[in-house]
This record gives C-alpha cells, sequence and structure tokens, in this order.
C-alpha cells in the first residue's frame, strides 16, 4: 500500500450555456471554460435576461482505478457577486460532454444529482470549498461515467448572478480539485516454479537449485516412475534469494524425478 497522496488537478474543460425555457448550445468556444468575461457565471444577472448555468470536468484517468479515494474538494473562487441567491454544484449524470455539443439541459434535475449548496446569501468573494469524494471516488472506479460537474444560481430570480473564476482568470484563483487517495500495489507473483540447475556430485550427490522469493518456503519431492506417489525429500526451506539451494543424497534407483512446491 503506497502512502496517501494528495493530489491537486486543474479542470480541462468546461462551458456557458444560458436560456430561461427549452435549451440552448454553449455558443462561445474558444476557451476550455467559457464565459466571454472569463468565468464561470451562473444564476441572472440584473434584472432581464436568462438564467446561466456552468459546467466543468477533470481528468482522473492519471489515478489507479483500483486507487481508495479519501477525500475529494473542489475548490472554486468567487470573484464577482450580485446580492442574492447561492450558488449549487451538482452531478452531470445524462451523457459525456465536450465545449461543442454541452447544453443547458444538461444541468436540469432529470440530467443531474445535487451535491452541495454553497456561497449562500450574503455572498463574499473568496474560496469555497465543496466536498465531493462521492463521486469522484465513483469516476475513479469506473471513469468512463465522468461526465463532471454542473453549476446552478437561483434560478428563476433576478439579480442573483454569481462569478467564479475559471482558467482564464488569475493563475491563482483556478478551479482546482484536491484529493487523498491510497492505491494498492498488487503483489509481484512468485518466481516460476522450476529448477534453474540440477548437478551430480561425486559419488552420489545431486545439488538442485531454483529462483526464490523472499519470505517464502518451498517443499521438494521425488518418486521413481511416472506413475508413482510423490515422497517428500524436503519441507519447510526458507528462501535464499535470488536462488536456492537444495543438496541431497541420490538414491539407487535408475532414475529419480523431482518436484519443487509452494508452502
Amino acid at each position: 500500500m503506497t502512502p496517501a497522496l494528495d493530489l491537486y488537478i486543474d479542470p480541462i474543460e468546461g462551458a456557458w450555456g444560458s436560456g430561461q425555457s427549452g435549451d440552448s448550445q454553449n455558443t462561445n468556444t474558444n476557451n476550455d471554460l467559457i464565459v466571454t468575461n472569463g468565468n464561470l457565471d451562473i444564476a441572472r444577472s440584473g434584472v432581464s435576461g436568462g438564467d446561466r448555468r456552468a459546467f466543468l470536468k477533470f481528468d482522473l484517468s492519471g489515478i489507479p482505478t483500483n486507487a481508495a479515494v479519501h477525500t475529494a474538494t473542489l475548490w472554486l473562487y468567487l470573484e464577482v457577486t450580485e446580492p442574492w441567491g447561492g450558488a449549487y454544484l451538482r452531478r452531470v449524470t445524462a451523457r459525456d460532454w465536450s465545449v461543442t455539443n454541452v447544453t443547458y439541459s444538461l444541468g436540469s434535475d432529470s440530467s443531474s444529482v445535487s451535491l452541495a449548496d454553497f456561497a449562500p446569501y450574503p455572498p463574499v468573494p473568496g474560496w469555497y470549498p465543496v466536498d465531493v469524494t462521492a463521486p469522484v471516488a465513483d469516476w475513479v472506479s469506473g471513469p468512463a461515467g465522468n461526465f463532471g460537474f454542473a453549476l446552478r444560481g437561483a434560478e428563476g430570480w433576478t439579480v442573483t448572478s454569481r462569478q467564479f473564476s475559471s482558467t482564464r482568470g488569475p493563475a491563482a484563483q483556478l478551479p482546482q480539485l484536491v484529493m487523498a487517495y491510497s492505491a494498492s500495489t498488487p503483489p509481484s507473483p512468485p518466481p516460476g516454479l522450476a529448477f534453474s540447475g540440477i548437478v551430480a556430485r561425486a559419488p552420489s550427490q545431486l545439488v538442485l537449485t531454483w529462483p526464490s522469493e523472499a519470505n517464502r518456503l518451498y517443499s521438494l519431492q521425488t518418486r521413481t516412475n511416472f506413475a508413482g506417489a510423490w515422497v517428500s525429500l524436503a519441507t519447510n526451506l526458507p528462501a535464499t534469494p535470488p536462488l536456492n539451494s537444495y543438496t541431497g543424497m541420490v538414491g539407487a534407483a535408475s532414475q529419480s524425478f523431482y518436484r519443487l512446491k509452494l508452502q
């Protein structure tokens, strides 16, 4: 088991879309996190226009799928805010998306599930952490379901805009996913159980050698013909890596067969 690792991941893709009824597709695809002013903009600015939703996701492919995710926190920096409303993080479940095919409805109740309510009234610019351990753990073990996050505001109400920094904003305010996880390293298989040397020594000695691995015990068996039963020759032989050696006496039979076993 390797030590727990803290990992900081920047988002790989994001988008912004707006609409009051029906659906609308992202129309600004010139950057990975899309808003013309460089922010992830949600809810409704001023007293007119449609509500906005923002989307972002993270590449988790560098984390082993058997890793145990202990914590995962999404950090978002609230840069500009209007006085009312709040911010709501959701997990997109309907389908994967890119900046060229994301739609406003991917953040709807039927296409995403609620994760957290944060940056409530009265809003204060600054960093906001959101616990996303559960969805990130799911995405690590099943990468095909990583459709990222949707951000929504107090939709249907005016003067509720929240603008969170994106990768087009100041470098010190990038959205980040901060994780702590431990990855299990599967044990290496033991060396093949095969003799690497069989040497007869005069007058009646036989030396058997084989590759070995620490913390293992071996046993040797012998028989004088293919149909005969195996007879124990030696047991509880501790490993002496990288090579074990056993010296025994050759019997009176005209032929003998030997077998190596792990205990």
